[in-house]
């Protein structure tokens, strides 16, 4: 988290506490938009409650109370304490566009997105846009939750993806939920094998960062991505030893015809429901 101010003033404990006590202040005024759990934490959890929202630019006390409690507002509004890993498909996990993985050499958690096996159809917009969002959300908030006071690095894996697999609102979209809501947990971004038919669309997402943001991207190709993670911590598609199963499937977790047949969802029928599980199939299986 680069910065011109001492990451230790920006981060000493007076503040967190100001913050808190602030923060605390604000809630008692207009409770009902905060998440009764959430409010819990806040008083009797550690500071990395507060810390993991803080902006990646030093700030005052005011702005950072602001800016903690937009998040915990859209928490609430997302019912993001109400989610757990059934919440979401099977095929989510089995096809592995994003997913947790084995720490760096710095110990910082590791959460890997990768663009390949990533691929919209329109079919998809109507009912799976929307649970594709909230899966990337619960991933970092899985991530920052269970691992107090360690942030993560998200690696943006490149490797073998097309210009079919670019998705510049899910991008967006990408940035903005980081930047909001788990600012103070991000400690770096990793494009790795960028090819060079990418290089506009990075010049337009990188338009998108503000200069502190910018500071936290870095590059890797397959020789030198070591250097950042070990090769036992590397998935094997990374030219990894990893052992650790990225498409391990959380017992009860649903399929999508499973899923979509229970639910009823509305305009959704039975011949959408075999064109979904056709793209998530052919996702999968050339993963």
């Amino acid at each position: 988290m680069p910065s011109k101010v001492p990451i230790d003033h920006y981060f000493d404990e007076t503040f967190v506490e100001s913050v808190r006590t602030e923060l605390i202040a604000k809630i008692e005024t207009n409770c009902q938009v905060y998440d009764k759990r959430d409010v819990h934490k806040l008083m009797t959890c550690d500071d990395w409650f507060v810390r993991r929202f803080l902006p990646w630019r030093p700030t005052t006390v005011d702005t950072a109370v602001k800016c903690v409690s937009d998040a915990m507002k859209w928490r609430h509004l997302k019912a993001i304490n109400d989610w757990n890993d059934t919440y979401f498909p099977n095929e989510f996990y089995r096809l592995a566009a994003c997913f947790t993985y084995l720490p760096d050499r710095d110990n910082n958690n590791v959460l890997i997105i990768r663009l390949k096996n990533n691929r919209r159809d329109p079919i998809l917009r109507p009912h799976f846009d929307e649970l594709a969002r909230n899966y990337f959300i619960y991933k970092c908030e899985k991530i920052v939750s269970e691992n107090s006071h360690r942030g993560f690095a998200i690696i943006f894996d490149c490797h073998e993806a097309s210009l079919s697999n670019v998705d510049l609102d899910f991008a967006r979209f990408i940035i903005s939920t980081l930047s909001n809501y788990y600012a103070g947990a991000v400690v770096y971004v990793c494009v790795y094998e960028l090819p060079w038919i990418f290089n506009q669309i990075w010049k337009l997402v990188r338009s998108w960062l503000d200069s502190e943001a910018k500071k936290l991207v870095r590059f890797a190709t397959k020789k030198d991505i070591s250097k950042l993670i070990a090769e036992e911590n590397l998935p094997d598609y990374m030219g990894g030893t990893g052992t650790k199963d990225y498409r391990h499937v959380p017992k009860g977790a649903l399929t999508i015809e499973e899923m979509a047949r229970q639910t009823g969802v509305q305009g959704f029928c039975g011949t959408d429901i075999d064109k979904v599980v056709n793209h998530f199939t052919k996702l999968i299986d050339n993963s």
